[in-house]
């Protein structure tokens, strides 16, 4: 069962046997969330003082989610991304669900360069092969081409999401309760290595990373179909 951040802060007064420690308000707070986002965020790695850089990212099954952003519009080429999405940048992929074909979801290429961009506009509406996700000075937009020719077609993201921030009694998106107990011993480790406790600092990280899943097990934003093991 996921726990709040009140009680991470618990587990991470534990660890550095500071009851001191703060991550409910100020500044302790910004730095929980730098963290917890960053363990979310399957590249990052965590500079801890005096220790070095820590791979502390990982893909969570709790944040791979799906959303249906709009049904196509037979000779409309552009469609409003949804500016409460929290995908991942490189971290989703779209698809388009084919209703001539049973609903298949068919995945979309992100368009690799501006020649290819070019060359599609010029091809006769039909089913998209590729997308470009920009921003027109008002709005994030999700362009396809060629452009669709079928309304009848949705939209779909599939992708890993940024988790929300947390309020003292909200909870951690986390299943397994050793994901918590490993946020909780980053944030302790970060904040013994700020305070020159470099060993005891060394002692929780080495307690904790094993806590976390053993690197990552696929990705869904190869050029790939979406396999069991991206989950």
């Amino acid at each position: 069962m996921a726990d709040t951040l009140t009680g991470i802060q618990f587990d991470a007064q534990h660890y550095a046997n500071d009851s001191q420690l703060n991550i409910v308000t100020g500044q302790g707070a910004r730095v929980f969330h730098q963290l917890y986002r960053g363990m979310c965020s399957p590249a990052y790695r965590h500079g801890f003082r005096q220790i070095g850089m820590v791979h502390i990212g990982r893909r969570w099954r709790e944040l791979l989610k799906t959303e249906d952003l709009s049904t196509v519009t037979s000779g409309t080429s552009k469609y409003t991304w949804d500016p409460t999405a929290t995908f991942i940048d490189d971290q989703f992929k779209i698809f388009m669900v084919d209703a001539s074909a049973s609903n298949e979801e068919v995945e979309i290429d992100r368009v690799t360069d501006l020649l290819q961009w070019t060359r599609e506009k010029s091809t006769s509406n039909s089913f998209p092969a590729v997308y470009m996700l920009y921003n027109d000075g008002t709005n994030d937009v999700l362009e396809f081409r060629p452009t669709p020719d079928n309304s009848s077609d949705t939209i779909r993201i599939w992708g890993y999401t940024e988790p929300a921030s947390l309020s003292a009694s909200a909870a951690t998106v986390f299943i397994g309760a050793n994901s918590d107990k490993a946020l909780s011993g980053l944030v302790a480790a970060d904040y013994l290595a700020k305070r020159g406790k470099t060993q005891r600092a060394s002692e929780v990280l080495d307690e904790v990373i094993g806590l976390l899943p053993r690197g990552d097990r696929g990705t869904i934003v190869n050029r790939q179909r979406l396999r069991a093991t991206d989950f």
